[in-house]
Formats: structure tokens, C-alpha cells, sequence
């Protein structure tokens, strides 16, 4: 607890804390300094009081306060026209930032460079682009409509009525191209039991 001169509990009576901590919106190091004691001092007789104390930090002095429509217009007015410090930058590094890591990495030996396309190790022929733009036409999208009106907008693993919910192909879309858009073909399932289908077709 910290330790209170004598003559200073004459001094810190609520009235007095209240005019200088609320209405004045002192903080307690001013306070402190005002009265020449230590802010542990201000703080304690603050408490002792039920004054409730301010977040402390930089940001303290406007926690909670509410901006007169003069000052709004004030932020306003000099904010306008000013380029947000965000413009150029992609997540938390610029794009020029993000190539400087890239390049120093692979200096350094830690990562392999970026291969693209058919230097890729992964690269299938370029199959992904072609079923990403087959996936987005109208057709498959009444397609997949149609299934859910179907199922009356309900899962056919669990029961649950409406909310996410996707179209499973019964028969895969990547292997049997000409049931893609069947309505036979499809059911509606939801995220979780789509995940589920499809990991037993992996463990097949």
C-alpha cells in the first residue's frame, strides 16, 4: 500500500478528486505532481473513494469520451485527401517487402524458388482451370439449385434445414463427366457431412 503523508489526507477528499480526476480530466501523475505525492498516492485514494480509474496508457485520456460534431468535422476535414497508409500493401508486408524476404530466403538456401505451371512438381496439364469455369456456368448452378429444391433445403445425412449447405455428387465430378449435371446424381448434404462422405471415398 502505498505509503500517505500526514497533511496530504486533508487534502484528498472526494470533492477535490473529483473536480481534478473527472471533471478536469487530470490524470494521476498530474494530480501527483499538483499535490507533490506519488501516483500510487492518487491512485489508492481513488479506490478508497470509488472513483473509477482511467485505463492508463497513451490512449487514456480519450477512452470513453464522446467527439463534439466540431471536432468530428475537425478529423474529418484534415484526413481529407490523404492517402491511407494501407494503399500499396498486401497483409502486413508491401509487395516489394514480401520479394526482398522471398529472394534473401532463397539465398540463404531455406526455400526453394517459386515454380509456376508446368515447372511446378505438382503440375497435372493444366486441369484445374477448366473445372473451376465448368463449375461456374449457369448449368451447374441450376444444377445445383434443382438438388436443393429437391431435398426440400434439407441434409440427407443428419437432417439440419438450411443453413450452409452443398450439392455432392453421388458419382465424382473429376470421373464420370456425363453425370454432372443429372439431377439423380446430386444430394444435398451439409459441410459436415460432405466432409464426411467425402473422407470414406479417400479411404476406399
Amino acid at each position: 500500500m502505498a505509503q500517505v503523508r500526514p497533511d496530504l489526507r486533508h487534502q484528498m477528499t472526494p470533492s477535490l478528486l473529483t473536480l481534478l480526476y473527472q471533471e478536469q480530466r487530470k490524470g494521476a501523475p498530474e494530480i501527483a505532481r499538483y499535490l507533490g505525492c506519488a501516483n500510487g498516492t492518487v491512485r489508492y485514494y481513488l479506490r478508497k473513494y470509488g472513483i473509477a480509474c482511467r485505463p492508463r496508457g497513451w490512449h487514456a485520456p480519450r477512452t470513453g469520451t464522446l467527439q463534439s460534431p466540431e471536432t468530428k468535422q475537425k478529423i474529418s476535414q484534415a484526413l481529407c485527401g490523404r492517402p491511407s497508409h494501407r494503399k500499396g500493401k498486401r497483409g502486413i508486408y508491401a509487395q516489394a517487402t514480401l520479394e526482398k524476404m522471398r529472394v534473401a530466403s532463397i539465398s540463404r538456401g531455406c526455400i526453394p524458388p517459386h515454380r509456376r505451371g508446368h515447372e511446378h512438381w505438382n503440375w497435372q496439364g493444366g486441369i484445374h482451370r477448366p473445372n473451376e469455369r465448368q463449375q461456374q456456368q449457369v448449368e451447374c448452378k441450376r444444377w445445383r439449385l434443382s438438388v436443393y429444391q429437391r431435398d426440400a433445403y434439407t441434409c440427407q445425412g443428419c437432417g439440419q434445414v438450411g443453413r450452409t449447405l452443398n450439392a455432392h455428387h453421388i458419382k465424382p465430378w473429376s470421373t464420370f463427366p456425363e453425370c454432372r449435371f443429372v439431377l439423380d446424381n446430386g444430394v444435398t448434404l451439409c459441410v459436415e457431412c460432405h466432409r464426411l462422405v467425402h473422407q470414406r471415398q479417400t479411404k476406399r
